[in-house]
């Protein structure tokens, strides 16, 4: 069986439901030896005493999924072998505050449904968004799918706006050609600004999961790719061959760099998560590290 590698890994320290410590046992237990931690906006794993002795046993590099904006399209752009210090100095004074976003979205998305004669059963001021990771978005989810009338609307406008929270989120309210589009990448850095501080930082910037932009994926490529090292191919978003393959040759035309990752959050009790699962060549692990050396 071929070695693989995940470069797209999330903790507790942003919205995973392992810490550091368990993720590293969990990935030694799928045997998975070659990774990257990519928490959004976030490097603390990298600064912990107790996980930098646990990465002996790893071969890996830093990394950081950085939230941030091309055009009116929120996207992620992740950084790899950055100087995690550097990292932190700048996320302290300027990194995204996740729980105002969440109140920019649970203030606005009842506004767009009442737009088109809908209301929503909801009061933003319910939830304490000085807690962590409020889960705003998904109790107004939950609150959309139980009023007929806004599942009727979504089911008109894009049916697959029905299908997650995840979905409904980018192709639904980041997605500028939708009916319930709202504004919210007017809160993030542009995509420049985020390449330039990942070069700053010693590492090299990859688009990640171009999939998840919906309709605006091409757009996006096409835009961000003068900026980027290169782009994930593998993700979950890409289990279809086809999607993968495109993906590679929109690559290997423009000289760019493939890297790939589960971008896992939570652990499955029946291991039915995709850590380390999906097949990831590790020699694009291998080139990456190579790519860093030479910087």
């Amino acid at each position: 069986m071929k070695e693989s590698c995940d470069m797209h890994i999330h903790t507790n320290h942003s919205d995973g439901n392992l810490s550091g410590s368990e993720i590293l046992q969990y990935a030694a237990k799928c045997g998975l030896k070659k990774l990257s931690i990519t928490d959004h906006d976030c490097v603390d794993f990298y600064l912990d005493e107790k996980i930098v002795d646990m990465l002996k046993d790893f071969d890996y590099v830093t990394g950081c999924e950085f939230v941030c904006s091309y055009g009116n399209v929120p996207i992620e752009i992740i950084g790899y072998g950055i100087d995690v210090k550097g990292a932190k100095e700048y996320l302290d004074m300027h990194g995204i505050n996740e729980n105002r976003i969440e109140k920019y979205r649970s203030e606005n998305t009842p506004k767009v449904f009442a737009k088109h004669g809908i209301v929503l059963d909801y009061d933003p001021e319910s939830i304490d968004f000085t807690q962590k990771c409020p889960m705003a978005l998904e109790k107004l989810y939950n609150v959309i799918l139980q009023n007929p009338e806004a599942v009727s609307f979504l089911d008109e406008e894009n049916p697959r706006l029905l299908q997650s929270v995840s979905t409904f989120l980018r192709e639904g309210l980041n997605n500028p050609t939708s009916k319930i589009f709202i504004a919210s990448h007017t809160l993030y850095p542009t995509y420049d600004r985020i390449t330039t501080l990942i070069n700053k930082l010693g590492g090299i910037s990859f688009l990640a999961h171009p999939y998840q932009y919906g309709d605006n994926m091409d757009r996006v490529l096409e835009g961000t790719k003068k900026y980027v090292d290169g782009i994930e191919c593998y993700h979950y978003t890409t289990i279809e061959k086809d999607k993968t393959d495109y993906l590679k040759k929109f690559c290997k035309k423009n000289g760019l760099m493939i890297s790939g990752g589960s971008d896992f959050h939570i652990q499955d009790p029946k291991g039915n998560d995709l850590l380390n699962k999906l097949s990831i060549p590790a020699k694009y692990f291998d080139k990456i590290k190579k790519r860093l050396r030479l910087k």
